[in-house]
């Protein structure tokens, strides 16, 4: 009991930290950061729902919204390293709420499959062979998930020939 105790109490203050720098980054105008702390807080709230805790704040329906905030404001932010991974982020938080919202699951799985294209977009306009192939294997598992298995492994494929190309330039 006392170790759920800690958990509940570290995923409280972990969402308050997060919360706080969403509200402190959107004031100052900083998108990347702001997007960032957002998709952080959903992350966080997903893995408390995992481990058994829901949080008080933040209860699943609260969350979508929370994430819509956070790509609406990546949007406006340029491409940049940083920026592929937190879209590779926000589409493993959109993919992880689905069994949460059944009855928006479809439209939460194709918002993790744009993103996940768009991560790969940024990643491959930056040369960034790491985030592509990273992106690529998401959106193949998800594309699994879904038993949609030739698109599954095109993109595992093409996954492993990025990672491969970060080995090659070692």
């Amino acid at each position: 009991m006392a170790r759920l105790n800690l958990q509940m109490a570290d995923f409280d203050t972990a969402l308050e930290f997060y919360q706080q720098s969403a509200s402190l980054a959107q004031h100052a105008q900083h998108d990347a950061m702001a997007a960032r702390a957002l998709i952080h807080t959903v992350m966080v709230a997903l893995r408390a729902y995992a481990q058994g805790y829901i949080p008080p704040v933040l209860q699943p329906p609260a969350l979508r919204p929370q994430l819509a905030q956070a790509l609406a404001t990546l949007q406006r932010t340029a491409p940049s390293h940083t920026k592929a991974y937190d879209l590779i982020n926000a589409g493993l938080a959109s993919a992880q709420l689905r069994p949460y919202l059944p009855e928006t699951a479809p439209d939460l799985e194709r918002q993790a499959a744009e993103v996940f294209l768009e991560a790969a977009t940024v990643a491959q306009t930056l040369h960034n062979q790491q985030a592509a192939s990273y992106a690529w294997g998401h959106l193949g598992h998800l594309y699994e998930d879904a038993q949609r298995y030739p698109e599954a492994l095109h993109l595992t494929q093409r996954a492993i020939f990025a990672a491969q190309q970060v080995q090659a330039d070692r």
